[in-house]
């Protein structure tokens, strides 16, 4: 015979609101001795909650679905790490799926929680603008969608890149740097024939932000934004910025541009190096150090984003507010010396 909440309640000698408070992700209320006591109880006479029970009554399901545009990045990563580990703490479910998967030409392959309500709300990062098709399903559900990494007018968590800016840049001067640069290079991979929408808001973002701190401090500054066909020209464009009459002596980088790959590919195509930069780079994964250059890091709060994501969730789901304020997640400054 299984056992039931009433079981539990006896052997421990609390009541059963109290017993069934702590199941259902109110545990926060009790003592952590009162709790781990009701849970050893339960574990001792092989008691489980009944989820689908629970559902029913409370007309909530206790799970929440994570969409990212998944590409295998320490971002994703990260965010999806923040967000299980929040999510956990509320007693919650999480579902995973993949914007690339949400197909809509045949119905078939739609997602089940895009057909039947069995999810209490959204955490969606994509990286880049959503499909229209993929925003309607979403909005249709009818359950709180919060945008991860993404600028909207609500709902939304994002990194601080305005602050994360301002903080690179006030460190710099206090080095004793007079002349800034700002470097944002890439190679085009067909990333807008992939996904035929806008890209993601935040190297316009940081670019816009450092001329205009620049201005408000009376900095003189260059800005490099390219974009190019391969490794090599991409080399050879950044080599000759550095090189030129109005050279930065300390740079910003978007991603980490300014790499011992740079620095190899130039010496491999016979480039003098020119006199090396100090570098600030906002970056999403691992990044080296490199010989000679003092080099500082400022990482996108991925796991605190999804943390930030999850508490959101919870806020909208807990009160009548349809929706909330953006919530911005500050950066931290790093050096790799």
């Amino acid at each position: 015979m299984r056992a039931t909440l009433a079981d539990v309640a006896k052997k421990t000698g609390l009541s059963t609101a109290t017993i069934r408070q702590i199941f259902n992700g109110r545990a926060e209320r009790f003592s952590k001795k009162t709790v781990e006591r009701v849970r050893a109880a339960a574990r001792e006479l092989g008691y489980m909650p009944n989820a689908a029970a629970r559902s029913v009554r409370r007309g909530r399901f206790d799970a929440v679905a994570v969409l990212l545009r998944h590409n295998g990045s320490h971002q994703d990563y990260n965010i999806l790490k923040g967000v299980y580990a929040a999510a956990t703490r509320r007693g919650w479910q999480v579902y995973y799926g993949e914007t690339e998967d949400c197909g809509f030409d045949e119905p078939e392959n739609v997602p089940r929680h895009f057909r039947e309500r069995c999810v209490d709300g959204y955490l969606v990062h994509h990286g880049m603008d959503l499909d229209p098709a993929l925003i309607g399903a979403l909005e249709r559900v009818g359950v709180p969608i919060v945008w991860i990494n993404a600028q909207a007018r609500s709902n939304c968590v994002r990194p601080d890149d305005e602050g994360a800016m301002e903080m690179a840049i006030d460190y710099l001067l206090a080095q004793g740097h007079h002349r800034l640069g700002w470097l944002c290079a890439e190679i085009d991979r067909g990333a807008l024939w992939q996904y035929p929408f806008m890209r993601h808001y935040s190297s316009t973002l940081r670019l816009t932000c450092f001329r205009e701190l620049c201005r408000k401090k009376g900095v003189a500054f260059s800005v490099f934004h390219e974009m190019f066909s391969d490794e090599d020209e991409l080399t050879r464009g950044v080599m000759h910025w550095l090189a030129g009459s109005e050279s930065p002596s300390a740079i910003i980088t978007n991603g980490d541009v300014f790499s011992r790959h740079l620095l190899l590919t130039a010496r491999h195509l016979g480039i003098d190096l020119p006199d090396l930069p100090e570098v600030v780079s906002f970056v999403t994964g691992p990044c080296a150090a490199i010989a000679g250059v003092k080099k500082t890091i400022l990482r996108v709060p991925a796991q605190e984003m999804g943390q930030a994501g999850v508490d959101m969730l919870f806020e909208l789901l807990s009160t009548d507010r349809s929706s909330v304020p953006p919530r911005l997640i500050p950066y931290t400054l790093r050096s790799l010396q």
